[in-house]
């Protein structure tokens, strides 16, 4: 078989390394995005290795340079890893036996985007990664392999997304040559299905908001940790006289002072803790809106502590 990857970061690269190392297939060629690589060097390094024909990726994959590239290449699969493009119809129609792509949610539930935070931000326990066929809906194709695993209750998105990348490279080595070699039959999704867009905002678009409680705000602070990932979702946040502060880290306190909803409780050197509607929330690191990580003390000399007792 003719395999082309279509993809980003380490595990298009280790995925990579599977198809080029297997006696049976060949790989022909690469596409890849640049300018939305986290770790281009990681790929760029395996195409350079085996010297395989590659194409950089700026713009739209539907462009008419990459389909007369891919054409040019006669593969009989696609696989797009890591590439969060939409691939239209004229792309899919390219390879004779179809395209197969990477999602880091376990299809039919959480297809979409920003896939790492809407599940520690609705509190679920487990998640998944999918490998599927492509056709002209989004993430609505049928399901070659799939792994489910539990989540930690303190985990981050960028964990999660680290996670999801670590059991899709162990679930492709697993399984890809069945896929490919038509041993392993696709099925249709079974399920409720959930579906978030770009158009789908964080809860109150990341301002956290004292009169929920702890455990949501938690959630929603884990769910847009991002870093070192770029993050074009949102920042968990607060302000105060005017300025935006990221709040990077938190920690839950079971505790209830009967104090107002975003008040101070205690100023640590730490860690700041504020009463929410239900529990306390310890402010562990916070950060100016794009600046660096701050020491408290610096901040608690901007709050001019006698006189400040509540955040909003």
């Amino acid at each position: 078989m003719r395999i082309v990857i279509i993809g980003n970061s380490k595990i298009a690269a280790d995925c990579l390394e599977f198809v080029f190392q297997d006696n049976d297939h060949e790989l022909v060629g690469v596409l890849f995005e640049p300018k939305k690589n986290p770790s281009p060097a990681v790929l760029i390094d395996a195409i350079s290795n085996y010297q395989i024909p590659f194409l950089e990726i700026n713009g739209s994959v539907n462009g008419e340079l990459y389909l007369q590239f891919l054409q040019e290449l006669q593969p009989d699969w696609i696989l797009n890893i890591n590439c969060y493009q939409y691939l239209k119809s004229s792309l899919l129609e390219i390879p004779t036996f179809g395209v197969i792509n990477f999602h880091n949610g376990p299809l039919p539930k959480y297809g979409g985007v920003n896939i790492s935070s809407w599940p520690i931000i609705n509190g679920e326990k487990k998640h998944g990664v999918t490998w599927h066929l492509v056709n002209a809906g989004i993430d609505t194709g049928d399901i070659l392999s799939q792994s489910l695993f539990e989540i930690s209750e303190d985990i981050t998105a960028a964990q999660l997304m680290a996670k999801c990348i670590q059991e899709g490279i162990l679930l492709f080595q697993r399984d890809w040559k069945g896929w490919v070699s038509g041993d392993i039959k696709a099925h249709a999704q079974l399920g409720e299905r959930t579906y978030y867009s770009k158009k789908d905002f964080a809860p109150n678009n990341g301002l956290l908001d004292w009169n929920q409680n702890a455990e949501k705000l938690h959630a929603l602070v884990r769910g847009l940790h991002l870093f070192p990932y770029p993050n074009d979702f949102a920042y968990a946040h607060f302000y105060f006289q005017g300025q935006k502060y990221w709040v990077i880290a938190t920690q839950i306190i079971r505790i209830d002072s009967g104090e107002k909803p975003g008040t101070i409780l205690e100023r640590h050197e730490k860690y700041c803790l504020i009463q929410c509607s239900s529990g306390g929330l310890q402010l562990k690191m916070i950060a100016p809106e794009f600046g660096k990580p701050m020491k408290w003390s610096a901040f608690y000399e901007l709050m001019e502590m006698n006189s400040v007792n509540i955040l909003v």
